[in-house]
């Protein structure tokens, strides 16, 4: 993105040195400067004024880092070398005209587009927390199309993002030909699905050598009596166990993703050490909200914002990523490297911003906000106003 206003300030980031930075294109106004980036990057660019605290001060600017990077220290670097030459003696963001334009053409850069591919299959497992649960394993259908999956791998850029989904993506007698179809238009091609006991682990050597980057599937608990209860399968612990290493050994990337349910949140420390044990990925801490189709019936998984805060707060491993909790909710230490979007495959999940409580916050405009589904079951308790 880049700003609409054509004389840009000394301090502003082109499009073209964002992406040389490695943080994407983007910029937003904060409520203490910009920040530059896309919002998907693991890591983004805070200029703000020099009064405030920041790992590095170039004249009238304090830069500040969002998000975690093992090579945080080259961008800072880089960026001192952007910006060292052309110095400036002010730092007055107030002045760009905003809001920011899209690209030109209105394109976002592929780099940045995670195509969602609904892969074929059936489920055979009952999570506590999913609607699939609903539908006895003796019937269920399988969901999704052959013919569709072909048309939106052929539609693919290069460089965008091939998630390969569904009820269970590893069971289709295609995944393999499809991950090599969708890395060879030059795509990353990556997969979310539970793995099942013995069957998922033997595909990882073909899916490597088909293209696959990263592998992603649910822990849900510190060991099995807790974790096959939550996922309604016994088995499937050890299952994630035998996939992981099956799957890292390839050089598959894995990341382990944890739902923020209630029950789950008085184990959050010890699952945060469990996950440790699988992958040096950082385990991901996924806001939970029902999808509206399911109404109430998955109310009781929902936990109270005051409560999630608490659990949060109990949390000393730095390396987790929080995807899609309201601000306010984060401890500080994990604000900076939380989603800021609400992205769920489901289209009628949506965010609101409560006017009593989101109305003053001055965070607002970079926190996902509440999901609909989330504010039936158990309101804004736990919600508070961000100030300066």
């Amino acid at each position: 993105m880049v700003c609409m206003d054509p004389a840009l300030p000394w301090w502003w980031l082109r499009a073209d040195e964002q992406r040389a930075l490695g943080i994407g294109e983007g910029a937003q106004r904060t409520e203490l400067g910009v920040v530059f980036g896309n919002a998907r990057s693991p890591l983004r660019i805070e200029l703000v004024a020099p009064h405030h605290d920041g790992p590095l001060r170039l004249g009238p600017l304090t830069v500040r880092l969002w998000g975690n990077a093992p090579d945080g220290a080259a961008r800072l670097a880089s960026l001192r070398g952007v910006l060292a030459r052309r110095p400036g003696t002010d730092f007055r963001p107030d002045d760009v005209a905003w809001p920011i334009a899209e690209p030109a053409g209105g394109r976002v850069p592929s780099s940045t587009i995670t195509h969602i591919i609904d892969v074929p299959s059936v489920c055979d497992r009952a999570c506590t927390f999913c609607g699939v649960s609903q539908t006895a394993i003796s019937r269920r259908t399988v969901t999704g199309s052959a013919i569709e999956v072909e048309r939106r791998i052929a539609a693919l850029e290069p460089t965008s993002v091939a998630l390969f989904t569904g009820m269970d993506a590893l069971v289709s007698p295609f995944i393999v030909d499809w991950v090599a179809a969708a890395s060879a238009r030059g795509a990353r091609a990556q997969l979310i699905g539970p793995p099942r006991l013995h069957e998922s682990a033997a595909l990882a050597v073909p899916l490597a050598r088909a293209g696959l980057r990263r592998y992603q599937t649910g822990l849900f608990g510190a060991d099995a009596a807790t974790h096959d209860v939550i996922a309604g399968r016994d088995g499937a612990f050890g299952a994630l166990h035998e996939a992981s290493a099956a799957f890292t050994a390839a050089g598959v990337e894995v990341e382990l993703v944890t739902p923020l349910i209630a029950p789950l949140l008085a184990h959050l420390p010890a699952i945060v050490e469990a996950a440790l044990v699988v992958t040096p990925q950082p385990l991901t801490l996924l806001a939970y909200a029902p999808d509206p189709v399911v109404g109430r019936a998955f109310d009781a998984q929902v936990a109270p914002y005051d409560t999630l805060g608490r659990a949060l707060s109990a949390l000393t491993e730095p390396r987790v990523r929080v995807d899609a909790l309201p601000l306010c909710v984060l401890p500080h230490a994990l604000r900076q490297g939380a989603s800021h979007t609400l992205e769920r495959t489901d289209e009628a999940l949506v965010s609101e911003y409560p006017a009593e409580v989101c109305g003053p916050c001055v965070a607002k405009s970079r926190c996902p906000g509440v999901p609909r589904t989330v504010l039936t079951a158990v309101g804004t308790r736990g919600l508070a106003p961000l100030t300066r």
